[in-house]
């Protein structure tokens, strides 16, 4: 009895994560060129995405798959993967950073700033935020924030 709800359940992973794959793919391919980010399939594909992830309950899973979809160039999945991670784990710094970084590469600064500040609350010495920080003051056009954050970053490589 207990190998079948095993064997059930490993089966019902598998099929979750292939839709959460293909999701993910699909969006990063463009669903063969006829998909775009304005396109109402797209909304519909997110909406089934965020879906799909708003039912996972493991932090540490939803990090480390935004962290590879990011890998991937995925931001947009990432984000909701972090989201949901941090959401669950609200002191989970790396996935701060994680979504920190995952803003960038979605062209929202101001979101990755707001991220790697809670991830500096959390852990104020860790060097990544802050050199993640620098480009993002960067990007909002805040100079003078961005040279302390890479200040900060220097400081704490060298020791």
């Amino acid at each position: 009895m207990n190998i079948e709800k095993l064997i059930t359940f490993i089966v019902g992973a598998i099929v979750i994560s292939a839709i959460i794959f293909m999701g993910a793919h699909f969006l990063a391919r463009g669903y063969e060129g006829n998909l775009t980010s304005t396109s109402p399939a797209y909304a519909k594909l997110m909406e089934n995405y965020e879906l799909a992830i708003s039912k996972k309950q493991d932090p540490n899973k939803l990090a480390q798959d935004g962290k590879n979809l990011l890998e991937g160039n995925q931001a947009q999945c990432a984000i909701i993967n972090l989201k949901k991670a941090t959401d669950l784990e609200p002191k989970y710094r790396d996935a701060w950073v994680w979504l920190g970084y995952a803003y960038l590469k979605n062209n929202q600064p101001q979101e990755a700033v707001n991220s790697l500040k809670k991830a500096e609350e959390l852990d104020p010495i860790h060097a990544d935020t802050f050199k993640l920080l620098a480009t993002a003051y960067e990007e909002i056009g805040d100079e003078e924030a961005s040279q302390k954050a890479w200040g900060r970053y220097q400081f704490l490589i060298q020791e």
